[in-house]
């Protein structure tokens, strides 16, 4: 059994911790956040906001608990964890093709779909109810909000958010950092560092 510390404890990790009580595979044993008031220990979970990630390496595996993009890419970045650090939690009633290729930190949350051939990157998010078809190429550091649906090949660069919702037809590629509205639908490529709403999506402004 995988002993895991999340780091965050935001309401995307609240998700995460109702994933591993719903599995044998995995045991939560803290979380870490500055949010958390005090060190304290409940049924064998310790919460701290005083000691750092490295405080506990070597000892559990970790999961960065954290949806936003870019939030999450820098606590690991600034960290001394390696990929050895990290592991994945897929959730039990998500439908995984056994050739799909996940990295570490991946999460694949409640109803997920993702099909034969698909590719997902290190510590993304595949979120609740998502579909992501056959094909596809996720990088690292993605989120797919809930209820997205990604069409066959579709390619998804770093550090991109999907919106909740959302639709993107076969064969299109959405480049890093790049935000898709909420409900959109995405029938063109899209450039890196867009913001992109509507049906069909249409580019409102660039990202820094």
């Amino acid at each position: 059994m995988t002993e895991i510390v999340l780091i965050g404890n935001g309401g995307h990790s609240k998700v995460i911790q109702a994933m591993i009580e719903r599995t044998d595979e995995y045991v939560l044993r803290g979380i870490l956040d500055d949010s958390i008031e005090k060190y304290t220990e409940t049924n064998g979970v310790f919460y701290d906001n005083s000691n750092t990630i490295e405080d506990y390496k070597g000892n559990y595996s970790f999961v960065v608990a954290i949806g936003d993009n870019e939030t999450r890419k820098n606590v690991i970045e600034k960290s001394t964890l390696t990929d050895n650090d990290f592991v994945s939690v897929l959730d039990t009633t998500s439908i995984i093709s056994p050739d799909v290729q996940i990295g570490v930190g991946t999460v694949i949350m409640p109803g997920a779909v993702v099909n034969p051939g698909a590719k997902i990157g290190k510590h993304s998010i595949i979120n609740t109810r998502a579909v992501v078809e056959h094909d596809n190429t996720i990088d690292d550091f993605v989120h797919i909000s809930p209820g997205a649906t990604l069409a066959g090949t579709v390619t998804v660069k770093e550090a991109t958010h999907v919106g909740a919702g959302s639709t993107v037809i076969p064969n299109t590629t959405i480049h890093q950092n790049t935000v898709i509205g909420a409900g959109s639908v995405v029938t063109h490529d899209i450039q890196h560092n867009s913001v992109v709403v509507g049906v069909p999506a249409k580019v409102i402004k660039r990202r820094s």
